[in-house]
């Protein structure tokens, strides 16, 4: 198991957001490969955070987090995109054996576009020295490792936070290996095992840094603290040595003792390989030279990105996402050497694009540790709200208090308060609280320059600038630059710059830069940077980058960047580039670059990358890069790769079937039926058919020929004709004959007009329909050659009474007002060549 600290301060979890316009997202979905194909390297990865380790073993709180974070780091500076890797929360050991064999098959499809793939492996969560506890069920190391050994990649990475974990290291004798070499290189081969713990050891998380030591420092080092070449890269080794000595240097004073991570590392060739690229970054932070002591650095909702230990006399480098972030130091003396700080903080805004360098300016001295509240928790101040008997203010032209008010303030062009302020502000023009305001803004213009407690009301702009407890409403913009417990509403645009309990409705669109839980509302589209526990309704589009577990509705398209537990509709498509656990229907198309637990529906195609668990419906094409336990039907074309259920399609593919049947005129599996059949029958017609299907069930389907030699009975007609013929059968193999039950169809079209009796003018004769239910027993007499023959009972239907029938028989026949029916006992012999008819698979 893994121990918590005795900290107690938790923090949410958050998806960093690549934002690209739907347009961009759209052609991506179709040209991906392409893009690829000018790549030289491509890496994938398997994410795992399991807080679930079962019956008798504490539920962990980070280590969902933990895997996220990870994901993170390589995302935004290891070249992983998200299509390439897989985040599992919670899972059980089946799921996780499904998605490593999953992650082989992705690497597979990689190398024929690709120079070189790279695989990443990443598990946090509960184990003991046998292997993984997965819910109670233990997934061996030994299974892990070849999982991960089977993995077809020129470099296999696994990296395992867990108790007990440096027990994989020793599978195969692993040892303590010097470093890798010092640059990147295409030509390195092999594999790497990072454990946060020995043998005998257990890991351990922190309420305080909201995360497990080992993961939090390893994630540090990646975003450029373990960079002690100064190259501005981060190699694997220099990521496991800085991880390995901060989080030794960190659990020596804890309860469960230090913690000492392991590693067993093959990698030959003729370079190192590199996890991440500080250039890469959306913006970066560098730290001076000659700055020392620790540092942690906390993004606008106030969650532990990174904590540093700044060696002093030489340069970092830190790679993060652009936003606003807090900085605290915490050392032995000053920043540049003197010994008049020990605690410090101060504030700062990296822009995209562009690099802050972090100077000795605008520090601020703090006595002691200042708690930072967040997740759920109700912010509480600092200081009291001011107190007093109510106040007020009346001018026509301008407002102003300078020190704490309690009362209200009424003009008609400006209101200020530079303090805290519990009251109204109501002005036709602006409004605005410079400190923490508890009441309401009405007006044109609201300001909320720090914490609102209440509601703005505005007919042009609300903008708050710090958490928001409460209501924006506007009849043009609202804007709020951090969390909002509350809604916002607007004719025009509502923006959200953190995350948000509550929801959004707007006229146009919705915005919101972190995660949320509630719902957003537009006439035309919502876009939210991160997790939705809830809904979002557009009449035109929307756009999550985050895990969703809800719904999504718009008129036109969704786009979900991770996985789904839900439903989505929309008019024209929908696409996912994660798992999806529920449901899409879409006009024309529905695309998961995943796996499908649940039902597609779409107006003309579903495609899914994955593994399929229920059903895709189609108006043309379901397509399946993955397996199908469930039901495919279109009117077209189905497409899967191994099946436990039915496909029902004009064609039906699939590699293999291991249970149920294809239903379709065209059944194409790979290890299943294919055999071409000549008979000839009672209805003086030779068939030319095609037999497809798997061991059990078989599809016919061809063309018949009555030329008129064949016509020998007398009273026939004797005109030429032809037939398409289709059906459906049992196949059973009896040794050393099989036999079949089978029913099947024809359709019989004349090749020449006939004379009519009534008017002599030369006329076609009427299609005409023949039913058969027939019994077929067949001999192999070579293994790719069968003899086949047997009887049955037709059914004709001739529409056309007053001309001869192009088939039939004279011994049985039945009138009707409209049609000639006749029916009569019937046989045929024939021969069948092609693909020996394989065993029924149990």
């Amino acid at each position: 198991m893994r121990i918590q600290s005795i900290f107690s301060f938790r923090i949410r979890n958050r998806y960093r957001f690549y934002y690209v316009t739907a347009f961009m997202l759209t052609v991506q979905m179709f040209s991906f490969h392409s893009e690829a194909a000018i790549q030289a390297t491509k890496r994938v990865a398997l994410m795992i955070g399991a807080n679930n380790g079962g019956p008798g073993r504490v539920r962990l709180q980070y280590a969902g987090s933990d895997a996220l974070q990870f994901s993170h780091a390589l995302e935004e500076l290891g070249g992983l995109e998200i299509k390439d890797r897989t985040i599992l929360r919670d899972p059980d050991s089946l799921q996780v054996a499904n998605a490593l064999t999953e992650l082989s098959q992705r690497a597979k499809l990689a190398r024929s576009t690709y120079q070189r793939v790279e695989a990443v492996v990443y598990y946090s969560g509960h184990a003991d020295e046998e292997g993984l506890l997965i819910k109670g069920k233990c997934f061996s190391f030994r299974d892990f490792r070849k999982a991960v050994d089977d993995v077809p990649a020129a470099v296999r990475i696994a990296v395992v936070d867990a108790c007990a974990s440096g027990s994989l290291t020793r599978l195969k004798g692993g040892t303590a290996l010097p470093a890798f070499l010092a640059d990147q290189s295409s030509h390195s081969e092999g594999y790497a095992i990072l454990t946060s713990s020995s043998a005998n050891e257990a890991a351990q998380e922190s309420d305080r840094i909201g995360a497990s030591f080992f993961s939090h420092y390893l994630n540090a080092g990646l975003r450029g603290a373990a960079d002690n070449s100064q190259d501005g890269r981060v190699t694997l080794h220099e990521a496991y040595q800085y991880a390995y000595n901060e989080t030794l240097a960190r659990t020596e004073g804890t309860e469960a003792g230090p913690q000492h991570p392991s590693y067993d590392m093959r990698i030959s060739g003729s370079g190192e390989v590199v996890m991440t690229d500080i250039s890469k970054a959306e913006s970066s932070l560098e730290f001076l030279e000659n700055s020392f002591g620790r540092y942690f650095i906390r993004d606008s909702e106030g969650r532990l990105v990174a904590e540093i230990q700044k060696p002093k006399g030489k340069p970092l480098v830190i790679g993060l996402q652009s936003g606003k972030y807090s900085i605290r130091w915490q050392g032995s003396g000053g920043r540049s050497g003197s010994q008049s700080e020990k605690l410090s903080e101060r504030s700062i805004v990296l822009e995209k694009g562009k690099s802050l360098q972090l100077d000795d300016s605008h520090w601020k001295k703090i006595e002691g540790e200042v708690a930072t509240l967040r997740g759920d928790t109700k912010t509480e101040f600092e200081n009291p709200w001011p107190s007093g008997d109510t106040g007020w203010q009346f001018s026509g032209l301008m407002n102003r208090t300078q020190e704490p008010w309690v009362g209200n303030q009424l003009s008609l062009l400006y209101n200020e308060s530079k303090d805290d302020m519990v009251g109204t502000q109501v002005a036709f023009g602006i409004n605005d609280a410079n400190g923490r305001l508890k009441g309401a803004q009405i007006g044109g213009l609201n300001l909320a320059e720090s914490e609102l407690q209440g509601f703005q009301a505005s007919y042009f702009l609300n903008m708050s600038k710090g958490p928001l407890h409460g209501f924006q409403g506007s009849s043009m913009f609202n804007f709020a630059l951090d969390d909002v417990h509350g809604g916002q509403a607007a004719v025009f645009v509502n923006i959200i710059n953190g995350s948000v309990h509550g929801g959004q409705g707007a006229g146009f669109f919705n915005v919101i830069k972190g995660d949320l839980r509630g719902g957003q509302g537009a006439a035309f589209f919502n876009v939210l940077h991160g997790d939705l526990v809830g809904g979002q309704g557009a009449g035109f589009f929307n756009i999550t980058t985050g895990n969703t577990k809800g719904g999504l509705g718009a008129g036109f398209f969704n786009i979900t960047a991770d996985s789904v537990t839900g439903g989505l509709g929309a008019g024209f498509f929908n696409y996912t580039a994660g798992n999806i656990k529920g449901g899409e229907g879409a006009g024309f198309f529905n695309v998961i670059q995943g796996n499908l637990d649940g039902g597609m529906g779409a107006g003309f195609f579903n495609a899914t990358t994955g593994n399929v668990k229920g059903a895709q419906v189609a108006g043309f094409t379901n397509l399946s890069l993955g397996n199908l336990k469930g039901f495919q039907g279109s009117a077209f074309l189905n497409i899967a790769d191994t099946v436990r259920g039915n496909q029902f399609g004009i064609i039906n593919i699939a590699r293999s079937y291991q249970q149920g049947a294809p239903l379709g005129l065209f059944n194409f599996v790979g290890d299943g039926v294919w055999q071409a059949e000549l008979l000839r029958d009672e209805s003086e017609y030779v068939h030319l058919n095609l037999l497809t299907g798997t061991p059990l069930v078989f599809s016919r389907l061809g063309v018949g020929f009555r030329p008129s030699p064949f016509a020998t009975n007398p009273g026939f007609n004797e005109q030429k004709a032809m037939s398409i013929d289709y059906g459906f059968g049992l196949h059973f193999n009896a040794k050393p004959v099989f036999y079949e039950t089978e029913l099947s169809g024809s359709d019989l079209f004349a090749l020449e007009s006939h004379r009519s009796e009534k008017n002599g003018k030369k006329e076609w004769y009427e299609p005409e329909e023949l039913y058969r239910a027939r019994v077929t027993v067949g001999y192999p007499i070579f293994s790719v050659l069968s003899l086949v023959g047997g009887f049955g009972y037709t059914l004709m239907i001739n529409s056309d009474r007053k001309s001869d029938p192009l088939s039939g028989n004279n011994w049985l026949q039945q009138s009707e007002s409209d049609a000639l029916l006749q029916h009569w006992p019937s046989f045929h012999l024939g021969i069948r060549l092609g693909k020996p008819w394989p065993s029924k698979k149990s």
